[in-house]
């Protein structure tokens, strides 16, 4: 009887969690794949194409993911003469069309990547000035996510202020309104209008506050799809920790279609352990973020594939209500997190920042939850605990997550 019970139960709480992932449609967080983690500078289309049909084979499509970004350096590194971005033909021989069509072939989108100042970060030619001509390029040529990449180093405009970087951003968010409002707008701006970048901090060696950080990007829901809160993201532990504590006081700027973005994921790359991995994936997760793949689609590890492609843990992500969690409590280097989700169930992630093992009691009670027992699935163990009263104990391995779905009986 317990168990035809516990298998009831276990049913229909995995039933609520796919029917959060297929009801995802436009508004949840964007997921896909970008090539600089990996590739930096040097994308071109036969890696696009490549990397299209890795992700076809690990059925990457199936677990949610939509769009192939291409980041800088695809165009020639001067414009046309009437202002076009012109691919260069060394790596994109076929330019851009054929290759868009043969992505949508696959079941994904193109992704591109553009600047609102004269130079992109790596020196080729931006779109400021040329906002409504390109944005019409990348419509005509298919693309459904622009990248758009604020470098004031690059172009000598480490001074311009708030108001001129967020009318260059309004500019470009009208001129792809204009040529198709369903386009992704990934703002990549980092916190240059709110004085967050790290050159500016250094400067000042001020810290910045929760508060200050919200005021920082409040202009962004109105303009982009997502919008980056940090600088650029590195395959290792400590940075990954140190964009984790910078998403404090963003929380209540996300909602459904309009998404605080960390940086894309290194899952996968680097020396992460399968731990950090997990850890770093689920947390993506339960923050509500873009879901950007960055590692290489054409050859993933075992372990890299059951992470990426777990759909129990990306519903958490896609779930419509598109909360964005939060810290319930902290105790001896280990975070609770908590995620409402549309359902009335609730994601719980527990980290272990600890480099050693921990044994940890979850209370639900100091995580604010509502009642005193939930219906608890393990989202990585794929396994329905029952119902578990008042708290959980457990053993956390050193920077790994333990993820829970709870659902009241």
């Amino acid at each position: 009887m317990h168990r035809t019970l516990s298998l009831l139960v276990g049913s229909c709480l995995l039933a609520s969690l796919l029917q959060a992932t297929d009801a995802a449609g436009g508004e949840t967080p964007p997921m896909g794949w970008n090539s600089y983690n990996k590739f930096g500078l040097g994308v071109h289309g036969f890696l696009v194409r490549e990397t299209v049909d890795g992700a076809k084979r690990y059925k990457l499509d199936e677990a949610g993911y939509k769009y192939i970004v291409m980041d800088d350096g695809w165009p020639e590194r001067e414009l046309a003469a009437d202002g076009r971005l012109v691919p260069d033909p060394n790596r994109f021989p076929e330019g851009i069309k054929p290759l868009t069509d043969y992505v949508k072939s696959q079941g994904f989108e193109l992704g591109i990547y553009s600047s609102p100042n004269k130079r992109t970060c790596g020196d080729w030619p931006g779109s400021l000035g040329n906002e409504e001509l390109h944005a019409q390029q990348f419509a005509e040529w298919g693309v459904k996510f622009v990248k758009y990449d604020y470098c004031p180093t690059r172009n000598d405009e480490q001074e311009t202020g708030r108001e001129e970087i967020i009318r260059r951003y309004r500019v470009f968010t009208e001129a792809l309104n204009k040529v198709d409002p369903e386009m992704v707008h990934a703002i990549c701006e980092k916190g240059w209008a709110g004085s967050l970048s790290r050159r500016q901090r250094k400067a000042t060696n001020g810290t910045v506050t929760a508060e200050q950080r919200h005021a920082a990007f409040a202009w962004a829901p109105e303009l982009g799809t997502m919008w980056r809160t940090t600088g650029d993201i590195k395959a290792n532990w400590k940075r990954i920790m140190q964009i984790l504590d910078m998403q404090e006081g963003l929380e209540e700027l996300a909602g459904p279609g309009a998404f605080n973005n960390p940086d894309m994921l290194e899952v996968g790359n680097g020396n992460l352990t399968r731990a950090e991995n997990r850890a770093h994936f689920s947390l993506w997760c339960i923050l509500n973020s873009p879901l950007i793949l960055g590692n290489d689609l054409r050859n993933i590890p075992d372990d890299v594939v059951e992470i990426i492609t777990n759909k129990e843990v990306i519903a958490l992500n896609q779930d419509v209500l598109c909360k964005q969690g939060k810290i319930g409590y902290s105790r001896d280097g280990v975070q609770v997190w908590v995620k409402p989700l549309k359902n009335g169930d609730t994601g719980v992630l527990i980290l272990n920042r600890n480099d050693e093992p921990v044994d940890f009691t979850f209370n639900f009670a100091d995580a604010s939850l509502e009642v005193n027992a939930y219906i608890v699935r393990d989202l990585w163990a794929k396994k329905t605990l029952g119902t578990i009263n008042q708290s959980l104990k457990l053993e956390i391995a050193s920077h790994d997550v333990k993820v829970y779905r709870l659902g009241i009986p």
